[in-house]
């Protein structure tokens, strides 16, 4: 995969919820919190009391500018009134106050439950306050009675942002990356209001893998946490096979060494919540260079199913998703029937999918949106709204070749890949892959 020298950044509609909340504090929500066309694009959520003995609270931003406050709180004293603030600053070391939330009574059984408005005064106030690696807490009451809950960045966003930038290696494969990425992790490092609106930050295996020392990994782990951003792992699924895969994107030592990569972030502190599946499908089935496989779409899917299904045994709650490459129209289908496949083999729905696409190719961008509005229908990650209907399938697609018995390739059932145009994947963004460690 390519990156350009600032990094890559991926935008993607992950499959996750919003979180509905009927009811208010002492009436309604106004009609302006309520609009359905209100997306959430930040939230922060908190578990309020010790252990979240008195329930939690979430607030959410929306793209309109203004936002809520979601109180679900429980154990308080019956009957009596709480101001809920927003305050600077973890629940041990409190600051100064960020914005006041309002006073509410809490019922006869000790609970107190509903949604708040927020201005985009409020709503403004609240993000700069968590800028970076600070942090806001959510306190309800005053003196021995008060309960708090320090407000943690949630992922029940659309659309979340996935930062992936390459860093620049020199051990025998040069790529155009990022010459300030190690400076990303640093403390006071100039991103802080995009760290605050990123989510997931990807490590690619193969820098993983032999390019970065244990001391700047735990570095860059503990930086990440204190940006409240999870991690995720592009990952080479495939394995070659008697020569085909060798160097070719998609294929590196399987289950093994994602293995390797997930003990090692786990033993310095870390989680990994996310794994994208590197292009298995361009490299093991489309790929028609040098070492190419000719796979079928089914046998492709059974081997990264075996695969993930080895990592699973040892970290069961990590996400699985895919990356594949996107030039142009003839990806559309290619594409919705290998995701098809993976999800058979897998045994379950796919959670979400990076476009990984070359935007100056001619032709690409429109056909874009062609392909993620049939993702998008499937579940799958997209940038197209929820709802749109399923895209129908047009002949010539694998699935029409294979009714009609039409095929050109050396494995049965293969679809074949354009030699030019949009369409056609480059060597850039299917083969330049560094040595691996030996």
């Amino acid at each position: 995969m390519r990156a350009p020298s600032t990094g890559r950044v991926l935008l993607v509609c992950a499959s996750v919820i919003a979180l509905l909340v009927t009811g208010g504090l002492g009436g309604p929500p106004p009609p302006t919190m309520a609009a359905a066309s209100a997306h959430v694009e930040s939230a922060w959520k908190a578990s309020v009391g010790t252990g979240g003995g008195n329930g939690s609270a979430t607030v959410r931003a929306f793209d309109t500018a203004r936002g809520s406050v979601i109180l679900s709180l429980r154990r308080l004293t019956p009957s009596a009134r709480y101001a809920v603030v927003i305050r600077r600053g973890a629940c041990g070391s409190l600051g100064t106050q960020v914005t006041a939330v309002g006073t509410f009574t809490a019922t006869r059984s000790g609970a107190l439950s509903g949604t708040a408005p927020l201005t985009t005064a409020q709503v403004a106030a609240v993000r700069n306050a968590a800028v970076g690696t600070s942090r806001v807490s959510l306190v309800a009451g005053t003196g021995t009675g008060a309960r708090c809950g320090t407000l943690v960045k949630s992922l029940d966003v659309t659309p979340q942002i996935w930062f992936g930038p390459l860093p620049v290696t020199t051990r025998g494969w040069v790529v155009d990356g990022a010459t300030d990425y190690a400076a990303l992790f640093d403390k006071n490092a100039p991103w802080p209001q995009v760290a605050g609106r990123t989510h997931v930050f990807i490590f690619n295996e193969w820098w993983l893998d032999g390019y970065v020392s244990t001391a700047e990994l735990r570095r860059m782990i503990d930086a990440l946490k204190a940006r409240q951003i999870r991690i995720a792992i592009d990952w080479y699924a495939l394995q070659p096979a008697n020569g085909c895969g060798v160097d070719v994107n998609g294929f590196g030592t399987g289950a093994d060494g994602l293995l390797r990569d997930l003990r090692q972030i786990r033993s310095l502190g870390g989680t990994v919540d996310y794994v994208s599946i590197n292009e298995p499908f361009s490299g093991g089935v489309l790929w028609d260079g040098p070492n190419a496989c000719h796979w079928s779409v089914e046998r492709v899917a059974q081997k990264v199913a075996a695969q993930v299904a080895r990592v699973r045994a040892e970290f069961p709650g990590i996400r699985f998703g895919l990356i594949e490459g996107y030039n142009g129209p003839p990806w559309i289908d290619f594409v919705t029937e290998w995701i098809s496949a993976y999800e058979a083999a897998v045994g379950e729905r796919l959670p979400f999918l990076h476009l990984d696409t070359d935007y100056t190719a001619p032709g690409c961008a429109p056909a874009r949106s062609r392909h993620t509005a049939s993702a998008g229908a499937r579940g799958s990650a997209s940038t197209t709204p929820r709802g749109r209907p399923p895209r129908p399938t047009p002949s010539g697609s694998p699935a029409q070749a294979r009714a009609s018995g039409r095929s050109s390739s050396r494995e049965p059932d293969r679809p074949t890949m354009p030699s030019s145009g949009c369409g056609r994947t480059s060597p850039i963004t299917s083969s330049r892959r560094p040595a691996r460690r030996r």
